[in-house]
């Protein structure tokens, strides 16, 4: 049985002050289905020329995020660990957005290891889509804690400017779900 939820909560904090926080969210904050989440201003990514001739990139990432209290489409159906997570996201990357952190969490405390990556090609092109599907078998997710699925399960996500590309572009996640098969 595959079950999809929704959250209907999101909660931000910093690691750091300088990083770039959501516009839509100031702690925790309700959220309805087809809401837009955005940055509060771009994610940037710099070339900065140092005093020796040299230069060298300043890149921002946004704030943590995380989405939790998911209603489910067949919440009976929902008991014990779930054979598979994939989070499902179509977001407004334009071309540079890269993830930073998506993590499984208990409230703001991860239980999983971070599985965003991204890789660059032999001509330092990195493939970006607006919309991705991560995860699959719990076993992808390497838990490091216990797993639970109640309404303080969640999705930690932080993204990053381009590590190439000097750019300066907001992130808008557009549509955000995670699907469960039990």
């Amino acid at each position: 049985m595959i079950v999809v939820g929704y959250p209907t909560t999101l909660h931000q904090f910093p690691e750091v002050g300088d990083h770039i926080p959501w516009a839509n969210a100031q702690g925790s904050e309700s959220i309805s289905t087809g809401s837009i989440i955005r940055s509060a201003k771009d994610l940037y990514h710099l070339v900065v020329s140092m005093s020796d001739s040299s230069s060298e990139p300043v890149l921002s990432k946004t704030w943590y995020i995380v989405l939790s209290n998911f209603q489910f489409t067949d919440s009976d159906s929902i008991s014990g660990l779930p054979k598979s997570i994939k989070v499902h996201m179509d977001i407004s990357r334009r071309g540079r957005i890269v993830d930073d952190t998506i993590r499984l969490v208990n409230g703001i405390i991860p239980v999983s290891q971070n599985i965003a990556s991204y890789l660059a090609d032999e001509y330092n092109h990195i493939t970006i889509s607006d919309k991705s599907v991560i995860g699959g078998d719990l076993s992808e997710w390497q838990l490091i804690d216990d797993l639970t699925i109640d309404s303080n399960f969640g999705i930690m996500l932080r993204f990053q400017s381009n590590p190439i590309i000097p750019h300066r572009d907001p992130v808008l996640i557009r549509d955000f779900y995670v699907t469960m098969e039990f």
